[in-house]
C-alpha cells in the first residue's frame, strides 16, 4: 500500500512538472554589435550593441559577455548588464582585430523563458 502511494505521489508530482513546463512562455534574444572603437594606442577598445526580443522584459538586466580568440579557445574580456531598453558596452585592449565572440545567457523571469544568443565578431 505505502509503495502504491510513493508511486502515485511521484506520478502526480511528474504529471505536474510537465504541464507547467508546457505552459511556460519564451522568447528569443538577438544579440547585436552596433559600433565599435579599435584604438591604436595603448588605450581599451570599446564595442556597443542592443539586445532585441518580442518581449521587453527579456532586454533589461541581461548579462553580455565578451570574449576573445586565443590559441587556447575564448578568453574572457569584459561584461556588461544590458540597459532597460536593452543597451550594452564592452571594451579591452585586443592588440589588433582579434576574432570575438559575444554571448547573453538564458534567463527566466517567472514563466518566462528569455533565449540565450551568441554572436560573432567580424
Amino acid at each position: 500500500m505505502r509503495k502504491t502511494l510513493t508511486a502515485l505521489g511521484t506520478a502526480v508530482l511528474v504529471l505536474g512538472l510537465g504541464v507547467a513546463l508546457a505552459h511556460a512562455a519564451s522568447a528569443r534574444t538577438n544579440l547585436n554589435v552596433l559600433g565599435y572603437v579599435l584604438n591604436s594606442d595603448d588605450s581599451d577598445d570599446v564595442f556597443t550593441g542592443n539586445l532585441n526580443s518580442p518581449n521587453p522584459k527579456c532586454r533589461p538586466d541581461r548579462r553580455v559577455r565578451m570574449y576573445k580568440e586565443t590559441g587556447r579557445g575564448f578568453k574572457l574580456v569584459d561584461t556588461d548588464r544590458s540597459s532597460r531598453h536593452g543597451a550594452w558596452a564592452t571594451r579591452g585592449n585586443l592588440h589588433g582585430q582579434p576574432n570575438l565572440k559575444f554571448t547573453v545567457a538564458r534567463r527566466t523571469y517567472g514563466n518566462l523563458l528569455c533565449r540565450r544568443d551568441v554572436t560573432r565578431f567580424p
